[in-house]
């Protein structure tokens, strides 16, 4: 068993919420009790991890996205929503619905966003480890999201690809590249998530690509224009290391020693090929 307080140090030692940016919403989403026996690592709150969470005796889920993203004025679930009335349905609606849920069954969430994708061992200095960069260190511009990294010897787009496929578990078919085909890639910076407004920083570091995810039209026509060769690896391939990265951390700090912890193999995808 292990408590709040313990789940807090663990986490918050490596990520502190004083790195959040103000629309951010990290920490205690739902907290039901002081004492957690089994966790759950998740990228995010969805219906079926929820339903994962209850198959695996979870009471506790913890996440990158927070649940509760914004002002949350009522709660009412789906169904609550009158569909002959045409009733709105928002993302207020969504999170009611799961909110319900989580309180019924018993699980507490805990959401760490930003935070962990600025800190030492995040989401950043895991994605360049998966990308099998030879060394890398936080870029002096991009607000402490940016990595910048070298390969010791220059590869090729496509094994750049293959060896994101195989250690980020996506098919490459997800991914999207906009930019020179044949370039030779020996420098490069990288925001995991939807990172596309950092894409100068590979301009300021001299870098040969840029990865990020949730590359837009209008994104990559700048990319263009400035000359940026960009990856798109896409926003869940490139965050759902999450849960592996937290996982090293809370091992490190002594949580599984006094709490089972789960990471969720239940497929978020939104998109299918």
């Amino acid at each position: 068993m292990v408590s709040y307080k313990e789940i807090e140090k663990a986490i918050e030692t490596k990520a502190p919420l004083s790195l959040q940016e103000d629309w951010d919403n990290s920490g205690w989403q739902v907290r039901l009790k002081t004492d957690f026996n089994r966790i759950l690592l998740a990228l995010e709150i969805r219906s079926d991890v929820i339903e994962e969470a209850v198959t695996k005796r979870c009471d506790l889920i913890i996440t990158h996205h927070p649940l509760i993203f914004g002002a949350l004025h009522q709660v009412v679930g789906l169904e609550g929503i009158d569909f002959s009335e045409n009733d709105e349905i928002d993302n207020n609606n969504i999170t009611s619905n799961m909110l319900i849920d989580l309180i019924q069954e018993g699980i507490s969430v805990y959401s760490i966003h930003t935070p962990f994708d600025k800190c030492n061992d995040g989401n950043n200095d895991f994605l360049g480890a998966m990308l099998g960069l030879d060394s890398f260190m936080l870029s002096e511009s991009g607000d402490g999201y940016v990595r910048v990294g070298e390969y010791n010897e220059a590869i090729g787009l496509s094994d750049i690809m293959d060896r994101a496929s195989l250690q980020l578990g996506v098919d490459k078919r997800f991914f999207r590249y906009a930019g020179d085909e044949d370039v030779s890639i020996k420098r490069v910076c990288w925001v995991s998530g939807a990172g596309a407004d950092y894409m100068v920083s590979a301009i300021v570091e001299n870098c040969d690509l840029y990865v990020t995810g949730d590359l837009k039209y209008h994104d990559a026509q700048k990319a263009h224009e400035l000359g940026i060769n960009v990856l798109d690896l896409g926003h869940y391939a490139t965050e759902n290391i999450f849960r592996r990265a937290l996982s090293s951390i809370l091992m490190e700090a002594g949580v599984y020693d006094n709490a089972a912890v789960i990471l969720s193999d239940v497929d978020i995808n939104p998109f299918s090929i």
